[in-house]
């Protein structure tokens, strides 16, 4: 909890990681945004999303508004890869538009309105139910 702007995130890739974290990782956990104290925390399997766009990793984010695509744009960030969390400091916004789209697109796949293709329009909403469900579990 308190995390956000990438704060109080860190990105693991096995799991003994976890039981060698260095006083710098560890104390990246202490404090999130607004140095409010972090008191718990989530461990979450993370689902590569990230696509090279131009040699820059780059993820779609998509906006729903009771499961209704209301835009997105794309985060970036030119020091990252593919498997780093991209939501933290140097990052870039670009809009979805069709030459960005040209460069990840299948030739015969779909794109709305928005420029979303329709492989992460169906992820999308898999996210939003899932993120539904969540909330009426609490």
């Amino acid at each position: 909890d308190n995390g956000t702007y990438g704060m109080g995130v860190l990105s693991i890739n096995d799991p003994y990681e976890i039981l060698n974290l260095n006083r710098k990782r560890r104390n990246k956990l202490l404090r999130g945004k607004s140095s409010q104290p972090i008191e718990n925390l989530i461990i979450q399997e993370g689902i590569p999303s990230a696509k090279i766009i131009n040699n820059i990793a780059s993820e779609e984010v998509i906006y729903l508004v009771n499961g209704d695509t209301v835009g997105g744009f794309y985060r970036m960030h030119e020091t990252k890869t593919a498997k780093d969390i991209l939501n933290s400091k140097g990052m870039q916004f670009k809009a979805f538009n069709t030459s960005i789209d040209q460069h990840f697109s299948k030739p015969n796949e779909n794109i709305d309105n928005y420029g979303i293709s329709k492989t992460s329009y169906v992820i999308a909403q898999l996210a939003n139910i899932s993120a539904q469900k969540e909330l009426s579990l609490i």
